[in-house]
């Protein structure tokens, strides 16, 4: 009689415990797919700072690198900042990779509760002129892009690659290849470029 309650009251438990799994794997597969109706529900608002350049977005790395290089070539600083993201610039700038797609949801998300909307938009004004006025001051220098590696995606809005860009001017008798990193943005199947930089050290032309 006792091994007969034992085994029914066993019975009841491995129930009880199989009806407790049931329910939080259930409870898990909701909140996750609630998590993601919501991730895909953040509307995204675009941060003006009083700038008349139209952003265009690029779907791969030889129209990025061909305009990018081209931009130069003719000392073009508004064709520049047209491939470029300068919101995503100062969000990367002041929080990192790490931090970033956080803090862009977070900011394009609701712009007017940002405590440094007017700072950052004042600085985007003073770098928007910067780039031109660098870029219109390039005249005479001619790049070549000698080689790229595809665009790598490593997070949500995130993307990088690579690229060995021929610098040559003969009135400061320069003729090297340096390799540069881009750290682009990318939204809506587009990319836009938020940094570049030096990669490795500059390789003089033989």
């Amino acid at each position: 009689m006792n091994v007969k309650k034992f085994l029914i009251n066993l019975l009841l438990i491995l129930v009880l415990v199989g009806l407790v799994c049931i329910g939080l794997y259930f409870n898990r597969k909701i909140d996750a797919q609630e998590k993601a109706e919501a991730e895909a529900n953040i509307q995204l608002t675009e941060i003006g700072y009083g700038s008349e350049i139209s952003s265009v977005g690029y779907e791969n790395a030889n129209a990025i690198l061909s305009n990018f290089v081209g931009a130069y070539n003719d000392s073009n600083g508004e064709k520049l900042v047209s491939m470029m993201n300068l919101v995503g610039m100062y969000i990367y700038s002041e929080y990192g990779e790490e931090n970033f797609d956080q803090k862009y949801e977070e900011i394009l998300s609701a712009p007017n509760e940002y405590e440094d909307l007017i700072i950052m938009q004042y600085s985007l004004q003073q770098e928007e002129a910067n780039i031109i006025a660098a870029t219109e001051e390039t005249s005479g220098v001619e790049l070549t892009l000698v080689e790229n590696t595809e665009i790598e995606d490593t997070s949500k809005y995130l993307s990088k690659m690579t690229a060995k860009i021929r610098t040559v001017s003969e009135s400061e008798g320069v003729d090297q290849v340096d390799e540069l990193e881009f750290i682009l943005l990318h939204r809506d199947k587009a990319y836009y470029i938020i940094n570049y930089g030096l990669l490795e050290e500059e390789i003089p032309v033989m």
